[in-house]
């Protein structure tokens, strides 16, 4: 996604508690800032209401992290017109250079998906077995 979080309007009643005061006057966030603790769980039930019976059957969410999965090319294009529509509504708006289409193989939240099925990815395994014995308890 496109500048996640900003994507967010503040509820009215919450604005006030992202307030800051300025030599130049009192300021608020109209968008949901960065770092406030309620962010992430609000900008996932927001996605979530979005691709809502769709998640689960042709995608998976985690925050701003979205993966389309199909049986065959024209049945993507399908899913993706899916999710694309579905995103339009809600007025999301994707990061075209994030965005990587009509891949067999992805890496998504630090695993390999592929038609094979999921794997963690080699640089996460290469630095467990990186990791020394400990020599003491």
């Amino acid at each position: 996604m496109a500048s996640g979080y900003y994507q967010m309007k503040m509820d009215p009643k919450n604005k006030e508690k992202t307030a800051m005061a300025t030599p130049f006057g009192l300021y608020h966030f109209v968008r949901m800032p960065f770092g406030s603790t309620n962010a992430p769980a609000t900008f996932q039930r927001m996605v979530g209401k979005a691709l809502k019976g769709l998640i689960g059957k042709i995608c998976l969410v985690y925050l701003d992290d979205i993966i389309v999965y199909s049986r065959s090319v024209s049945e993507h294009i399908e899913h993706l017109k899916l999710i694309f529509d579905r995103l339009r509504k809600a007025a999301l708006k994707l990061n075209r250079k994030k965005c990587f289409l009509m891949k067999s193989q992805v890496i998504y939240l630090g695993h390999v998906v592929n038609s094979d099925g999921l794997f963690p990815c080699e640089d996460k395994v290469a630095a467990i077995k990186a990791f020394k014995t400990p020599r003491t308890i």
